[in-house]
């Protein structure tokens, strides 16, 4: 073995240096950790697309929803390195529900400028149907949908390590 890195697979933990000292975390909280950073990432990939606007991230719509999301990985983040369960947990699941119901927001108004756009008589109408009719959620969501189930997979780890 190294003097890098110290493994000691009965506890599952890792000593990873971090300059001078040493901080120790065990398999659940970098598997936390991979889902919180993969959550981030998920915030700056496309989430809806449409033709004429093109991909529209988290980051991007204006009610600051990414900014929300990252804030709440942040919370994860600092619950999961302190090993606070319950925190932790909450959080996971507030990233999940955050998730789901941007997509079930998203696609709620997809669905009404398909409608709304196939109701008209006019040209403008027939195009703005055409260009409804493409919109659709992106390969973001599947990037956010895995950190998440990451993140909620380490929380509930964590809460179980302790029994």
């Amino acid at each position: 073995m190294s003097d890098n890195k110290i493994s000691d697979t009965s506890a599952n933990t890792t000593k990873v240096p971090s300059g001078g000292g040493g901080v120790i975390l065990d398999q659940n909280q970098i598997i936390g950790l991979v889902g919180a950073t993969i959550i981030v990432l998920g915030c700056f990939s496309p989430f809806i697309h449409a033709p004429v606007i093109g991909s529209v991230s988290l980051i991007d719509i204006k009610n600051n929803y990414g900014y929300v999301m990252i804030l709440v990985v942040l919370f994860y983040v600092v619950a999961c390195v302190k090993s606070l369960k319950a925190p932790a947990l909450l959080a996971a699941i507030i990233q999940i529900a955050f998730i789901v119901g941007q997509a079930g927001i998203a696609q709620s108004r997809i669905a009404a400028a398909r409608t709304s756009a196939a109701s008209g008589q006019s040209v403008l109408d027939s195009l703005a149907s055409s260009v409804a009719g493409a919109a659709g959620l992106d390969w973001g969501i599947g990037v956010l949908g895995a950190g998440a189930l990451l993140a909620l997979l380490a929380a509930v780890r964590l809460r179980d390590a302790e029994r």
